[in-house]
């Protein structure tokens, strides 16, 4: 399985990375105080297309943005052409800093990222069950929030979903090795990383399932 990742930070540089589109959806945006957040998104998740593709210019991709659903990946050509792309991408941003993640590979991808220590003990029971508290000798309470946060969007699933609908499972060493969802088991790989002081990113990636 092959899973690209990459980070970013928005910076007064960043528009360069945008196509001439890219920046009119950024400054059309109602808020100003999310345009960091949009910017180092799309430069984040470029990179990882770019890794996925093997590409050596970023900048020729561009996300066009699909009512209702994940943004179509578009590459440029030297000619003007354009084409698109048919990777998994899953985008997450905070307080102008991003990550990204891109696959070919079937399979649902997620990725989150969050502050560290945000997440109070007296609140775990609220979004883990009593089998994945048992997780927290191996990681945080806000890297399992995290994780839970990355496999909710690996799987796809919808926001009216209960949270506790969703569980990690983990094997002997506490490693997250499977995901649950409404009682059906399946096989699942985990990544906890800190790309920056006080922030905690994790990547779930969910193999299809052959029938």
């Amino acid at each position: 399985m092959h899973r690209h990742y990459a980070v970013a930070v928005d910076r007064p540089a960043a528009d360069r990375w945008l196509s001439d589109s890219e920046r009119q959806a950024c400054a059309a945006l109602p808020w100003p105080e999310r345009r960091p957040d949009w910017r180092a998104g799309r430069i984040a998740a470029k990179r990882a297309v770019a890794r996925a593709l093997g590409l050596d210019d970023p900048t020729r991709i561009e996300l066009v943005p699909v009512s209702g659903g994940a943004p179509q990946l578009v590459l440029r050509g030297d000619d003007g052409s354009r084409r698109s792309a048919a990777l998994t991408l899953s985008v997450s941003h905070r307080s102008g800093r991003a990550a990204a993640a891109a696959t070919s590979d079937p399979g649902g991808l997620g990725i989150d990222l969050e502050l560290a220590d945000q997440v109070q003990a007296a609140h775990a029971g609220y979004y883990l069950s009593v089998a994945e508290q048992q997780l927290a000798r191996r990681y945080s309470l806000t890297d399992l929030w995290t994780l839970k946060e990355a496999a909710w969007k690996a799987l796809r699933c919808d926001d009216a979903l209960p949270f506790t609908a969703l569980e990690l499972r983990g094997d002997a060493l506490g490693r997250i090795r499977a995901v649950r969802l409404w009682g059906a088991v399946r096989p699942a790989r985990a990544t906890v990383l800190r790309p920056w002081p006080g922030y905690v990113l994790a990547l779930v990636w969910v193999p299809e399932t052959k029938a």
